[in-house]
């Protein structure tokens, strides 16, 4: 928790002031803790993950699930499989990608390569 909380407090002072803003950070925080319980054992049924939720601070709140997928398990490469399509397609369809984050120039270059190799999925094509 005290990493969720550094990361509000430096969006709060880089001038993120929108409350759904920070929340939807703190939901991202606790999804990613959530993905670590579930799917990042290592690569022996014994190698669990652990998470100290309030860590370094405390080692009170230890979190870890005795079913773990291996991180190099099927599971994670369907899921992966599975955001990555949507991240290509939400691209398409929006005309803003990942790359936007970075670069403007880029991102146009990213959406207008996308948009050719999938012309079906772009606003124009769809109802």
């Amino acid at each position: 928790m005290p990493g969720a909380g550094l990361l509000l407090a430096a969006a709060a002072v880089s001038g993120i002031r929108q409350g759904r803003t920070l929340l939807l950070l703190l939901a991202s925080y606790h999804l990613h803790l959530l993905c670590d319980v579930v799917g990042s054992r290592g690569p022996s049924a014994r190698d669990i993950w652990s998470i100290d939720y309030l860590g370094p601070l405390s080692h009170a709140w230890n979190l870890s699930w005795s079913h773990q997928w291996p991180l190099n398990g099927w599971q994670n490469f369907v899921l992966s499989a599975f955001l990555i399509l949507g991240c290509l397609v939400r691209t398409v369809r929006t005309g803003i990608s990942p790359a936007s984050l970075f670069s403007q120039r880029v991102d146009a270059i990213v959406v207008a390569t996308l948009r050719r190799r999938w012309e079906q999925w772009s606003d124009s094509a769809c109802p």
